[in-house]
């Protein structure tokens, strides 16, 4: 999926971009170096008359040059340390959004590994109670034969065997659609191979405090928040920079020139300061909107904090109870399986009636889906607490950990 997935390479496109503009403004503080040049064509010289017939060339008509030009921003106010600022900072907010996104696919990962997985081990409870029905026909068959059971009882048993037969089908469907939203997950045609990761319930769960420290720590949507409070900061100093002057000095060398009789190939130097006093209050409330956007994002970050403390309790509970109804239905599984063998063999003596063998094996059947459910609910709940926590990759480690 890291390799594959369009999604990420898409973010990590974005990233390189970021990344090329943060070097791109380390730049701004060094002198630009341009070559310059000119060909243009008046209707006639620039002439001055001195006496008559007589005359002083100030201008030809054909005017042609080449040269050099230095220009450098000395002082800014500021403006270049926040334009580097920003740049790095939309460097790291890229940096930060792929973070998440592989948060978010190892989550979705999680759930559409699990879900195909589910489907087939479905297939298999289902294959294994067509086989037990089928069973149960088979003695139904012979107790008729012998007069034990009426032909109601046969015929339950043959439509709890056509009911087994289409829930055997619908399962068997199922998998088509879940291998299939993995295989997009993974950015492949299909996934043909066996999922040989297990159900696993995690080994030690922190207290819930633990994961809401790190998720308001390190949860990659708050710490962009903070970011973009830093990108608003910078933005602020940028336009305080406008209350002071701007200077620069440029300076330009003519090489090969035509134009200019009096003096040939002239160096110019010059330096120049420039100051806004006045711009009908633009830099004041631009001021006010930057500090105003900075608040509005501090705010958010602030809300952001408390829901994901929210969000982190209801995935931690949700685990409990999940791990709860995990133990209480594997003491039921116990009870179901004894409940059909002790049903089947009062049924093969003539104690037992087919419907009863037909609930008992349809009853195991529903424990041993619930519990198949209830382990997918719990591994795709644990890959979400691990997201919100920003610690995807110790979800990844724990399978790794399951699968040595």
């Amino acid at each position: 999926m890291l390799n594959n997935n369009n999604l990420i390479k898409a973010v990590g496109k974005k990233q390189d971009a970021y990344s090329f503009e943060e070097k791109a403004a380390t730049g701004l503080r060094l002198p630009t170096l341009k070559a310059i040049g000119s060909v243009s064509i008046m209707n006639k010289d620039v002439t001055v008359e001195l006496a008559p017939d007589k005359s002083l060339v100030l201008q030809k008509k054909d005017i042609q040059f080449l040269g050099a030009e230095l220009s450098w921003a000395v002082f800014t106010g500021g403006k270049i340390k926040s334009a580097q600022r920003a740049a790095k900072i939309n460097s790291a907010i890229a940096a930060n959004e792929m973070s998440g996104t592989k948060d978010k696919l190892i989550s979705e990962l999680a759930d559409r590994y699990f879900k195909a997985k589910l489907t087939i081990e479905a297939l298999r409870v289902r294959i294994e109670t067509l086989q037990g029905m089928d069973k149960h026909l088979h003695d139904a068959k012979k107790l008729f034969e012998r007069g034990m059971i009426p032909e109601s009882e046969l015929l339950q048993t043959k439509v709890a065997v056509a009911d087994a037969r289409r829930e055997l089908l619908g399962a068997s469907k199922d998998i088509g659609l879940a291998y299939s939203a993995l295989a997009n997950t993974l950015e492949l045609d299909s996934v043909n191979t066996k999922l040989s990761t297990p159900f696993f319930i995690a080994a030690n769960l922190e207290p819930l405090k633990y994961y809401q420290d790190l998720g308001v720590a390190n949860y990659p949507d708050i710490e962009k928040l903070n970011l973009l409070g830093k990108l608003e900061e910078t933005k602020i100093a940028a336009e305080k920079a406008d209350y002071f002057p701007h200077i620069s000095v440029l300076a330009a060398q003519i090489i090969p020139s035509n134009n200019f009789p009096l003096l040939r190939n002239p160096t110019i130097a010059m330096a120049s300061l420039s100051y806004t006093i006045f711009n009908g209050g633009q830099r004041r409330n631009k001021v006010r909107a930057a500090e105003a956007t900075r608040q509005s994002i501090g705010l958010m970050e602030e809300k952001a904090k408390t829901d994901i403390r929210t969000v982190i309790r209801k995935f931690y509970d949700d685990l409990q109870k999940q791990a709860d109804l995990l133990q209480s239905l594997e003491s039921s599984l116990i009870y179901s399986k004894e409940l059909l063998r002790v049903r089947t063999k009062a049924f093969a003596e003539g104690m037992s009636t087919s419907v009863d063998v037909i609930d008992a094996q349809l009853h195991l059947a529903d424990i041993e889906l619930k519990k198949l459910n209830c382990y997918t609910t719990y591994d795709s709940t644990l890959a979400k607490l691990y997201e919100f926590s920003g610690i995807s990759e110790e979800f990844v480690h724990q399978i790794l950990t399951i699968k040595q």
